[in-house]
């Protein structure tokens, strides 16, 4: 009972922390929530987050959990404490930019006088609201299992389910010590902001074309090769779209990608990569995880970290799952990877296993030393000419310019020339305009 009532106080004082935290962040991130995806896509997290919060504190207040449940519970709350006064530690940081007294409009030009944001700064955030939820999830789940178990009737249902109760307590945990050992970098939110550029209509040259094929043939191997600042990465994010629409995210079939990127040092490592690629298979396909569990109890259950073959070796097991249909791999900017003889190594490797239900799609400049590894890879290479641009660009500065209601104003002879002018002096350049 002591225990029950210990944890009711506590999750009252995590919730109050909790949601004073996250209005304080959003009120201050809300500046530029419809104008900067990284900001957008770190507000929904907190949004996400609130949620829990209000949905964990309605359902403590309502459950009189057991001794053994509420320590369990005690545990996810702690650790969710120590995150939410980081996170307060960081909102406290942020209003010391802003002069006391300073109200309205003089409040926010402060704020957006002081944007941008380090992109790794986000990045940090929206991890640190990620697994305060993810932690809260957990508390909430036991308590879930013991509702469910106290609702049978028969001792024997009883029994049943508080054992029901340990073994989704120990699994939980064991996703969690998984999760931190593995420590994979969070593709999605590259994936987010390379979307949110993406506009109407752009990429449907490959979607509509070279995409059919590369999805249906067995062992396909497809590499989009460009310049600088052609549109590669949000074209990425248009395969990983196109694909999770046909596959209609099946467990059978898992879409899972990647983005190397020299904003984020985490994202450059070369290993780096099997540890996501591994990590989301595990997460979208139940029936992958035992090569991976194996893992990790023949590395100390996590007091080891496996070398490079290691993980390669688990990746290609969960591979051959028989429930798996098909897997899609989509890897971007090959050339912002720091350690690319170690990748090339790691892509050859992935070739070598020729899986038949694995497809496999790459981008990345014309550098030489990727373009000579890559050729003896058998791959169906594409250029990304500059003609085949121009036409996105042309499609792109048209979808921009419609938002704007002065773009109305203007005649049509001028409208027209002012497009021709930005997707001529881009010369294939999507970087370009949305510099200019």
């Amino acid at each position: 009972m002591a225990e029950a009532l210990g944890l009711a106080s506590g999750v009252a004082g995590l919730v109050s922390l909790g949601l004073t935290v996250c209005q304080g962040l959003l009120r201050y991130y809300g500046s530029w929530k419809d104008s900067e995806a990284d900001v957008a896509s770190m507000i929904s997290s907190i949004h996400n987050l609130s949620e829990t919060l209000t949905h964990l504190d309605r359902r403590i207040t309502a459950a009189n959990p057991s001794s053994d449940t509420a320590k369990e519970m005690q545990q996810s709350v702690d650790t969710c404490q120590a995150t939410f006064q980081k996170l307060d530690a960081k909102l406290k940081k942020i209003n010391e930019k802003v002069p006391p007294g300073s109200h309205g409009k003089l409040e926010r030009h402060i704020r957006k006088a002081m944007y941008p944001f380090k992109a790794s700064t986000l990045a940090k955030l929206q991890e640190t609201t990620t697994d305060a939820r993810q932690n809260l999830h957990l508390a909430l789940s036991v308590m879930h299992f013991e509702t469910t178990s106290v609702a049978a009737q028969k001792l024997d249902d009883v029994t049943a389910g508080i054992a029901q109760i340990h073994i989704a307590i120990a699994l939980m945990k064991l996703n969690r010590d998984i999760r931190d050992w593995l420590d994979p970098p969070d593709p999605s939110s590259s994936y987010n902001t390379a979307a949110s550029k993406r506009s109407l209509g752009t990429g449907n040259w490959f979607v509509d074309g070279p995409y059919n094929l590369w999805f249906t043939q067995p062992s396909s191997f497809y590499w989009l090769q460009g310049g600088p600042g052609c549109g590669k990465t949000v074209l990425s994010s248009t395969v990983v779209t196109a694909t999770s629409l046909a596959t209609k995210q099946e467990p059978s079939q898992p879409i899972l990608y990647y983005y190397f990127d020299f904003q984020y040092p985490e994202k450059q490592v070369a290993d780096n990569l099997i540890r996501s690629l591994i990590y989301q298979l595990a997460n979208q396909n139940a029936e992958t995880r035992p090569p991976l569990e194996q893992l990790f109890e023949d590395h100390g259950h996590g007091l080891r970290r496996p070398s490079s073959s290691n993980l390669l070796g688990c990746l290609k097991d969960m591979l051959e799952t028989p429930s798996l249909k098909y897997a899609y791999i989509i890897l971007d900017a090959l050339d912002e990877c720091k350690e690319l003889p170690e990748l090339l190594k790691i892509l050859t490797t992935i070739r070598s296993w020729r899986e038949t239900r694995l497809r496999l799609l790459v981008t990345s400049r014309p550098e030489r030393v990727i373009r000579e590894n890559i050729a003896s890879l058998d791959p169906v290479a594409i250029m990304i000419q500059s003609d085949i641009v121009d036409i996105d660009i042309k499609t792109h500065v048209i979808g921009i310019f419609n938002k704007d209601s002065w773009w109305e104003q203007w005649s049509a002879p001028i409208r027209n020339s002012v497009i021709l002018t930005l997707t001529r002096r881009a010369k294939g350049m999507f970087r370009w305009v949305i510099a200019s």
